[in-house]
């Protein structure tokens, strides 16, 4: 909105309206904006949450044996997106179509995000509620239920909130068998929404990208040809924009090639193949790079260093597709008006980096699936948009290995609990999964809590310290994003 005012305002020869027009002081703005937004939301965000008890139990002790009782808010994901949409607002150029793509997408994701933490919260809320009422009726453990009767204020309570959260019970006997009064919630109570639900918000959201890219007229790009002189090869632009869905490939002199021209076997039906495979891939990558952020949000600050980094990557690359002159210069496709990006990409890292200061080890809110899944369909619209998306593979190693590491895991104790095994053990592929977790427990640990496993790959034996685990997946990421900016010249 700023940006149209100022605009206005320059045509009566305003003294620094004409600054609104250049890109960089409008993204450091939003920067600068979306940092201090960020912080100054956070602390209010944080006193309301413990203000109203609403804030998501820590794992049990099976599940996260580091873990300990701290009344931290999740849905921290909140935060981020206003301290995002509020700068973007105000200093982006809202007539953009990427613009609206981008705030279209933190919006849509946000809103599954939210729904799902929502869920997570509320449940554990009636838990605490429940829990409370019995033990304040004498309650303390399941020994002293003498009658099923006596939870029927529990049921009350999960009636209430219209959720399911307690298990059910046919015989007293059945309830003396528990620990403690935590026996009493289902395994499954604070699942949030089901997995299925979060990929169909993902895959309809890769397909609104993917079609939004291949029938908008203001979505195209200007094509970079290798001219021959004889003071050596010229890269030039062509000067007519055309829809295209060509990708660039990493380490490839020319790097460029085109979807359509994949499908060329088809014939005819070569130009409508190669969107289709275009909008798959987009599809794709949003699902990936979505659910490989929201499992490496596991532990304090790693998700929120992690994805201020790749943002910041992710906006040279912006920068340098929306510049005619780099462009021409790193033979790239020039993608005009995706220098809006750089403006929204930064009001990420303002936001991150705010988030930041209040997540950083002890978190005082996590940032939940309302912040993670929104942050990794922005990474891969963004890439899409600007025709990087291959790029993604070194940008978001780190998620990526998170989501790759939670597979395979699955996979192999699924091929053994299939097969059976004649030693009775129980193979994994690593340690823990998804990888950070890995590093966070020593062998001995695990064996000691089940003597039956065996692991394939068990390095290390020793386990990290929490902060050193974050710290070096920071490290990690700096390394593959240089990697990802180094590909535009290394080929």
């Amino acid at each position: 909105m700023l940006y149209y005012l100022f605009r206005y305002l320059s045509e009566y020869g305003i003294t620094g309206a004409h600054l609104w027009s250049y890109i960089s002081f409008r993204a450091i703005l939003t920067l600068v904006l979306s940092l201090f937004l960020s912080m100054w939301l956070g602390e209010f965000f944080i006193k309301w949450m413990q203000r109203h008890n609403y804030y998501e139990e820590p794992r049990s002790a099976d599940i996260d044996p580091f873990s300990r009782p701290r009344r931290v808010p999740s849905m921290g994901g909140l935060v981020i997106i206003l301290a995002i949409i509020i700068p973007t607002l105000l200093l982006g150029r809202l007539r953009n179509i990427y613009t609206l793509l981008m705030l279209g997408t933190t919006i849509w994701m946000g809103l599954f995000g939210f729904m799902d933490d929502w869920k997570k919260i509320k449940a554990s809320r009636i838990i605490r509620l429940a829990i409370k009422q019995l033990k304040e009726r004498g309650i303390e453990t399941p020994a002293d239920i003498k009658e099923l009767s006596q939870l029927d204020d529990i049921y009350a309570e999960e009636n209430k909130g219209k959720m399911r959260v307690f298990k059910h019970f046919k015989d007293v006997s059945e309830l003396h068998q528990l620990k403690n009064l935590q026996g009493l919630v289902s395994s499954n109570a604070k699942d949030g929404i089901s997995p299925l639900a979060k990929l169909i918000g993902q895959g309809l959201l890769g397909l609104a990208i993917g079609l939004t890219l291949w029938l908008s007229p203001d979505a195209v790009i200007h094509e970079n040809v290798t001219i021959e002189k004889q003071k050596g090869d010229v890269v030039m632009m062509k000067s007519e924009p055309v829809k295209s869905n060509m990708t660039t490939i990493p380490f490839v002199k020319e790097h460029n090639i085109s979807y359509t021209g994949v499908m060329s076997f088809l014939g005819e039906y070569k130009h409508v193949a190669g969107w289709i495979l275009f909008v798959s891939v987009a599809l794709f990558f949003v699902m990936l790079i979505s659910n490989g952020a929201n499992l490496n949000d596991g532990m304090d600050g790693m998700c929120a260093g992690n994805s201020a980094i790749m943002f910041f990557t992710l906006a040279i690359l912006a920068y340098v597709s929306s510049h005619i002159a780099l462009a021409s210069y790193l033979n790239i496709m020039y993608v005009p008006g995706s220098e809006e990006l750089v403006v929204f990409l930064l009001a990420c890292v303002g936001a991150m980096v705010g988030f930041l200061w209040y997540n950083a080890s002890e978190a005082q809110m996590w940032m939940g699936d309302t912040g993670s899944l929104t942050i990794g369909s922005i990474m891969a619209v963004t890439a899409v948009i600007i025709h990087k998306e291959l790029l993604l593979f070194f940008i978001c190693f780190i998620f990526i290995a998170e989501t790759l590491s939670s597979f395979f895991q699955t996979a192999v104790a699924r091929r053994d609990n299939r097969r059976g095994n004649p030693t009775g053990k129980k193979i994994r592929l690593l340690k823990r999964a998804p990888i950070h977790d890995t590093f966070r427990y020593s062998v001995e640990q695990l064996l000691a809590a089940d003597p039956k496993l065996k692991f394939i790959i068990c390095w290390p034996r020793g386990r990290w310290n929490d902060n050193k685990v974050t710290v070096r997946f920071w490290i990690i990421t700096i390394l593959a994003c240089a990697i990802a900016i180094a590909t535009l010249k290394v080929r």
